[in-house]
C-alpha cells in the first residue's frame, strides 16, 4: 500500500488554551494519521505553553512560544512554516475544530480530483460551548451536494454573492503545489483590516479547481471574541470585498460579464452601506473610514456606469 501524503496542520494560538485544547484534540483524533502538526503560540502568558507540555510526546506536533510577537508575527510565522515534505497544508484556527473524517475525506479528494488546488465542505457554526447555533443563525448551503467547481465558477460565486461560503481557514485543505513563494494572497490587502481567507481562495482558484463537501468536516465556533465581532474588521472586510471585486473585473478574473459585475457590486452596497450609519462608526480609525467611503463611492459610481440588472423572464 502505498504511503498516506504529509499534511501540514499550522495552528496559530493566543491565551485561550481550552479552546486550544480542544482544538488540537480534534487533530489527533483524526482518523488520517500522517500529520505534521505546527503551533506558534504569541500568548503572553504560560497557560497554552504549560497545556501542551504532555501533548509533545506525540512526535508529530512542533510547539513554538513567542510571546514578543503580536498577532501580525504569528500570523506571518503561520504563512512560512513549510514542511517540504508535506503535499497539503492547512490551518487550524484554535477556536474551531476538525470533524475526524476531515483530513482523510479531503486528501482523497485530491488524488481523484489532481486538478484541484482547494478542498473545502459546508461548516455549521457552534457556541462558546460547543452547542450548535440555532438553524437560522447556520450559514446557507450554497451547494447542495459533493461536487467539484471550476476555479472561475467558484471565485465568481463568491464575489457575485459577497459570501465567503469557502469557509475560515479552518474550514479547507490546501495543495502546496498551487502556493508558490509562501504567497498566499490573491492581492496584497493592508495588514490593518486583516482579511485573509477570501483571497487565499482566490489566489488558488486562478489555479486550479475547488472540490466541495456538502457534509460537515468541521465546526467555526462563535463567541465573543470572534474578530467578526470587532467593528473595524467588519468595515475592514467592506474594503477587501470592494478591491477583490476591482481586481476581478480589471484583470478579467471570475467576473465574466458586466451583469456578473453589476450583481456583485449591488449586494456589496446592500449588504454592507448601512455600516457608515452606524454609532460605531465615526470611531473607526480615519484612515479606515476614508478607505470605507472612496470604495462605497466607487461602486456606486461603476453601477450607474452599467448596464440595469438583468430580471427572469
Amino acid at each position: 500500500m502505498a504511503t498516506e501524503p504529509l499534511v501540514s496542520i499550522c495552528i496559530p494560538t493566543y491565551q485561550r488554551p481550552e479552546f486550544f485544547r480542544q482544538a488540537l484534540e480534534s487533530v489527533l483524533h483524526q482518523t488520517y494519521q500522517n500529520l505534521d502538526i505546527f503551533v506558534t503560540d504569541d500568548s503572553a502568558d504560560d497557560r497554552t505553553e504549560q497545556l501542551i507540555q504532555p501533548y509533545l510526546a506525540d512526535g508529530r506536533i512542533t510547539y513554538e512560544h513567542h510571546p514578543e510577537y503580536t498577532s501580525a508575527d504569528n500570523w506571518e510565522r503561520l504563512r512560512v512554516y513549510d514542511n517540504p515534505e508535506a503535499e497539503y497544508v492547512c490551518w487550524l484556527m484554535d477556536d474551531d475544530l476538525f470533524l475526524p473524517d476531515k483530513i482523510r475525506s479531503m486528501v482523497e479528494a485530491f488524488r481523484e480530483h489532481p486538478d484541484v488546488s482547494l478542498v473545502t465542505s459546508y461548516r455549521p457554526v457552534m457556541d462558546g460551548n460547543g452547542n450548535l447555533l440555532p438553524a437560522e443563525r447556520q450559514p446557507p448551503r450554497i451547494i447542495p451536494e459533493n461536487m467539484v467547481l471550476d476555479g472561475q465558477s467558484a471565485g465568481c460565486l463568491a464575489l457575485v454573492w459577497v459570501m465567503n461560503y469557502i469557509g475560515e481557514p479552518s474550514t479547507t485543505l490546501m495543495r502546496k503545489s498551487f502556493i508558490e513563494n509562501h504567497r498566499y494572497e490573491w492581492i496584497d490587502i493592508k495588514p490593518a483590516y486583516d482579511f485573509h481567507d477570501v483571497p487565499m481562495w482566490l489566489n488558488l482558484l486562478q489555479k486550479g479547481n475547488l472540490y466541495y463537501f456538502a457534509k460537515p468536516l468541521s465546526y467555526f465556533r462563535m463567541h465573543g471574541n470572534n474578530e467578526q465581532m470587532d467593528h473595524g474588521k467588519r468595515a475592514g472586510s467592506v474594503i477587501c470585498w470592494a478591491q477583490l471585486i476591482e481586481h476581478a473585473w480589471e484583470t478579467h478574473q471570475f467576473l465574466r460579464s458586466e451583469n456578473d459585475l453589476a450583481k456583485s457590486l449591488r449586494r456589496l452596497i446592500g449588504t454592507y452601506l448601512h455600516i457608515c450609519q452606524e454609532d460605531w462608526f465615526v470611531d473607526l480609525p480615519e484612515e479606515m473610514r476614508r478607505d470605507y467611503e472612496a470604495v462605497i463611492g466607487t461602486a456606486f459610481l461603476a453601477i450607474s456606469k452599467l448596464p440595469e440588472e438583468e430580471t427572469p423572464t
